[in-house]
């Protein structure tokens, strides 16, 4: 478990546009109290050996950042790593190129690396640079396909000061054709089961429904292989209060997202529910909202 001693320092850094200051806001409504673009060289002065962390801190860096580096912000990373009194997250606010572009279009907003040119071209240059950090972050928040409610409810689940010491378990349904969730720690291919895609009366339904449901059930293979999940859970979970571990992604993935990796998720979530030793979050990223 981890020590109730420690306390809470979270770095948020990212591309511009993919929510950065609006995690930060979320932060500040659960308690944390918010820095946001502080000099790299001032960090030392708020969190620095022999400073009062009387309350957890959430502080906002990116490339806009006076005197940022990647280089700097590594460095400053790794010594709050050795402090035996600070539990370190590091955010990075993430989404795919062309959904930043198009926020960037929508809103009119020049990216702040862009100067004269497209917008994407300053995207680019700005994944160049922060590429370097991604060794030291903890946590992806990727808000390319999360509305604005499901994004702060996601970060309130994982960062609450309410049960610190539990791990804090995401289960997310994906489709394999609009990419892999960034925050998957582990990922189950389910595109093995019978597809209740093929089946006219039961395509427009998805994972959540009955009828679809019993339709995967009726696969053979399906129950022996979420009980298999189950058991790789076990074993795996229950090394996480001796690593100290703060939040795991277990991701589900079909062709669609609508179907199969919608229910096999479903399962496994309410089982886990079950256990009640952990935080839990359940998202289906791609499913249609019309045909809930």
């Amino acid at each position: 478990m981890r020590s109730t001693s420690q306390h809470r320092v979270i770095l948020v850094t990212g591309m511009s546009g993919a929510g950065r200051t609006f995690a930060l806001r979320t932060f500040e409504d659960m308690g944390y109290e918010t820095v946001d673009n502080l000099p790299l060289s001032l960090l030392g002065l708020i969190v620095g050996p022999g400073t009062s962390l009387d309350h957890p801190i959430a502080i906002g860096v990116d490339v806009r950042t006076r005197d940022f580096s990647t280089k700097r912000f590594v460095d400053q990373i790794d010594r709050l790593k050795n402090r035996a009194d600070v539990q370190l997250e590091v955010v990075f606010c993430d989404c795919d190129d062309d959904v930043l572009a198009q926020r960037y279009t929508e809103t009119r907003r020049k990216h702040p690396l862009s100067q004269e040119r497209p917008a994407l071209d300053g995207i680019l240059a700005e994944r160049q640079i922060l590429k370097e950090i991604l060794s030291v972050v903890t946590f992806t928040l990727d808000t390319t396909h999360l509305p604005i409610t499901e994004t702060r409810q996601l970060l309130k689940n994982k960062f609450t000061l309410e049960g610190f010491d539990q791990t804090f378990v995401q289960v997310v349904s994906f489709a394999f054709k609009h990419g892999i969730p960034r925050q998957a720690d582990t990922i189950f291919d389910v595109r093995f089961l019978k597809n209740p895609f093929y089946d006219p009366s039961l395509r427009p339904y998805s994972g959540n429904d009955k009828k679809v449901s019993a339709f995967i059930e009726e696969d053979p293979i399906t129950m022996p292989f979420l009980n298999h999940v189950k058991k790789t859970l076990s074993l795996a979970l229950s090394r996480f209060d001796e690593e100290n571990r703060s939040y795991f992604t277990l991701a589900f993935g079909c062709t669609g997202g609508q179907h199969r990796s919608v229910y096999c998720a479903r399962v496994i979530h309410s089982w886990l529910q079950e256990q009640g030793r952990f935080r839990l979050n359940l998202h289906h990223r791609n499913v249609v909202e019309s045909q809930h």
